[in-house]
């Protein structure tokens, strides 16, 4: 089956050098709505709910608090957040890995909010291109969500684009139905199948299956661009 590596591309600019993954600890800053890095302290908080709800940091020598609707992004001197909103709802998501295929991880309590659940589950974990069409047909700028069997993980994984729609991967069904829909949501990527449907199936799972086609897609753009290479005669 032919890989559509063309529903995807490189890193919006305006998103640079926020979005790249990890920070340092003496690295701390904000994202403006305008797109400017603010470097700045700003609080560290290893709960993951806090961090996806507001960020503490300072402005003209004083502690303010900004929720994602004020600010694009930041970074809290270990991970990089950036603000989405999902059926109105908004969020700082953790951005858990960067490439052509983003993965980002929200605290369970938001996304029952985002999707209108009625029963809590742990957390949320979101994987999402970073330009282009989302993967496995869905359309870009579309949000759709997707029940999936009761296991707890320390993050709920989402999908989507920087600049478009997430796909929200709950695990509160069967497992069977978990593994479908990831299956499907790869389905243009046959050659990750073995990932997905090891055991146990756990939040490493839609870690690693986004890493790996994060991995094709670079050897995909460097396939084609060896080839237009030799079309040019060089």
């Amino acid at each position: 089956m032919k890989l559509l590596f063309t529903l995807f591309h490189g890193l919006i600019l305006i998103l640079l050098p926020a979005f790249q993954g990890h920070c340092q600890i003496s690295d701390t800053y904000i994202i403006t709505l305008d797109g400017d890095t603010i470097r700045t302290e700003v609080k560290y908080s290893s709960k993951l709910h806090v961090n996806n709800r507001e960020v503490v940091a300072k402005e003209k020598g004083k502690f303010a608090r900004y929720g994602p609707g004020q600010l694009k992004g930041f970074c809290n001197g270990k991970d990089v957040f950036e603000s989405r909103s999902i059926n109105g709802v908004s969020a700082f998501l953790l951005r858990r890995i960067t490439g052509h295929l983003n993965l980002y991880l929200c605290d369970e309590t938001i996304v029952n909010e985002m999707i209108k659940m009625e029963n809590p589950v742990n957390a949320a974990v979101a994987i999402g291109a970073a330009t282009g069409g989302m993967i496995g047909g869905a359309v870009a700028g579309a949000v759709t969500s997707v029940v999936t069997e009761a296991v707890h993980m320390p993050a709920i994984p989402i999908t989507g684009q920087s600049e478009g729609g997430l796909k929200i991967f709950n695990p509160n069904t069967s497992k069977k139905k978990r593994l479908q829909e990831l299956q499907e949501y790869f389905a243009e990527l046959p050659e990750i199948s073995s990932i997905i449907n090891r055991e146990p199936f756990n939040l490493e799972v839609y870690i690693e299956a986004v890493e790996a086609s994060n991995h094709l897609q670079e050897k995909e753009n460097q396939r084609s661009h060896e080839e237009n290479k030799k079309a040019d005669g060089f």
